[in-house]
């Protein structure tokens, strides 16, 4: 989940959804897209891994359907976990390890784009190894020493397997890396969270847009239906190339080109400001069919190459754990 828009108190007809970090379908997807690619061996050891989560049966496994392959509910949902511990509006509510386990800034690094060609402070990519990671980049190190760390408990090592699958899937989401900067955001739009759009007959941030690509659904059976039917379309034959790269800052480069290509329209964008549109949405543009159809292409190949990546990603662990000595839980 990302920052969510402070335009969500406007008060007009018209339905404003805060923004999200791909949804679960997105994450679910490349998880699930991953799973497939593992062996038997690797599947256990990361499943096993997973099962010392704190609260395994209660977030984890806690939408299966009767029926359901559980280990592949458990790898779907644990990408997700990051985002179902981000507190509600309402911060007196929800899940009790939201305060302690939240990181709102882990889950995007943005790079500045600004068609004018102004240059704009770019993100620190390097961790100091003491401090809370400030952006994506710095998270992934920290989570992917602490996991393979001898000294680290069970439980531990679990929620940091669900941070790595979660962040490789935001940094295949192209606003997960960019923020446009021009006279209407002069401060940066947030990765696309105060670009007010209108789409499917309501208005929504740009940031849920893009989230929002491969639907809305949770359960097993139809991101099931979703990851065959990218791996059918965009096989790992098709990725020869950019698998076996596995820079994560070349992930979010990657994710930067794209957004400011495909997302911003190299930064032609129609969008108006929460501000613009206070009490006229009738100013909100509405994206074009041409536009969303480039989006859901966009969408499909960067979460099948996400689960792609992230096999790799769970396949190196795999052996990295199984060298590991018993730990406490």
């Amino acid at each position: 989940m990302r920052r969510f828009l402070a335009c969500c108190s406007l008060v007009f007809c018209c339905a404003v959804r805060p923004a999200m970090a791909w949804n679960s379908t997105g994450h679910s997807s490349v998880a699930l897209i991953a799973y497939d690619q593992l062996s038997p061996e690797d599947k256990k050891i990361i499943t096993d891994a997973l099962k010392h989560h704190p609260r395994a049966e209660k977030d984890l496994m806690g939408n299966a359907d009767v029926g359901d392959d559980r280990d592949q509910v458990l790898v779907m949902v644990a990408a997700t976990w990051p985002d179902m511990i981000r507190p509600p509006l309402n911060r007196g509510i929800g899940n009790p390890m939201s305060f302690a386990e939240n990181h709102p800034t882990w889950h995007y690094v943005d790079f500045p784009f600004d068609p004018s060609g102004k240059s704009h402070p770019a993100p620190v990519g390097q961790w100091d190894g003491k401090s809370d990671p400030a952006n994506l980049l710095q998270a992934m190190q920290k989570v992917t020493g602490e996991v393979v760390d001898p000294k680290t408990s069970a439980a531990r090592r679990a929620m940091d397997i669900c941070w790595i699958m979660h962040l490789t899937g935001d940094i295949h989401q192209p606003l997960h890396a960019a923020s446009l900067f021009n006279n209407d955001y002069p401060d940066g739009d947030r990765g696309g969270n105060s670009i007010l759009v209108w789409v499917g007959g309501e208005s929504s941030v740009l940031h849920s847009v893009w989230d929002d690509l491969e639907g809305l659904n949770t359960r097993l059976i139809d991101i099931r239906e979703i990851a065959d039917r990218l791996e059918k379309a965009h096989p790992p034959s098709e990725f020869t190339q950019q698998v076996t790269n596995m820079n994560v800052k070349d992930w979010a480069m990657e994710s930067f080109e794209l957004a400011k290509a495909k997302v911003y329209v190299n930064g032609q964008i129609p969008g108006v400001s929460s501000e613009a549109a206070k009490n006229h949405t009738d100013v909100i543009p509405v994206l074009s069919a041409q536009y969303m159809a480039d989006a859901h292409e966009v969408a499909d190949v960067r979460i099948a190459l996400g689960g792609y990546r992230l096999a790799a990603v769970l396949h190196d662990l795999a052996g990295k754990l199984a060298a590991l000595p018993p730990t406490s839980p």
